[in-house]
């Protein structure tokens, strides 16, 4: 399977499980699965315990890798999407990610996912981490090579069964520079190119 836009969003669809690359303050590694749901491929969300060691992790260092990959395929046939992004419990606009989060579980045989289920004294919270890179193989004889691979948001809607729906409507265009807050002190920016159609804004 080529590098291109069309497979790394396939792999995504396909897969209810991401990998989970995190580090503590000290730089020591670990990682971890989570059933995910997204939106354009940009947009990652997840539901753990914030005592789990990745969130701990990821309240004190918010760069975070994620592989997806499908691996059930034959020895040396095997293809993944790798995304580097920042990451933090998502507090403004949970209710949104919520929605997305539920829609592919149920599609999945899972429930749906409310606020009270990730605040207070649930012992859950909302995670989401947001694109900054993706690559892909090469698969052009050269052994574990990757290459980038450009994914732009789609405004086909949600693919059933899955969380990928892309809002429509808002006022962010082409190029513009998005600030999200998504935890109670992270807060960071993110240069999005090529929109094919603007996001309504979070809540």
């Amino acid at each position: 399977m080529r590098p291109s836009e069309e497979n790394a969003r396939g792999i995504v669809e396909a897969s209810r499980y991401l990998v989970l690359a995190t580090a503590d303050a000290e730089g020591r590694p670990w990682s971890t699965p989570v059933y995910f749901a997204h939106v354009g491929c940009r947009e990652f969300f997840w539901v753990s315990s914030p005592e789990a060691l990745h969130s701990r992790n990821i309240s004190v260092r918010p760069e975070v890798g994620i592989a997806v990959f499908d691996s059930s395929v034959e020895i040396g046939t095997g293809q993944g999407v790798y995304v580097s992004a920042l990451a933090a419990e998502l507090v403004d606009g949970a209710e949104r990610a919520l929605e997305v989060f539920s829609r592919r579980s149920l599609g999945h045989g899972g429930r749906v996912w409310t606020v009270d289920d990730v605040r207070g004294d649930s012992g859950m919270r909302l995670y989401r981490a947001v694109a900054g890179a993706h690559s892909m193989l090469a698969k052009d004889g050269r052994p574990d090579r990757r290459v980038a691979v450009e994914l732009q948001w789609g405004c086909s809607g949600l693919h059933p069964g899955s969380g990928s729906a892309v809002p429509r409507g808002g006022g962010r265009g082409p190029g513009s520079w998005i600030t999200d807050r998504i935890g109670p002190s992270a807060q960071f920016t993110t240069h999005v190119r090529k929109l094919p159609c603007p996001l309504r804004p979070p809540p």
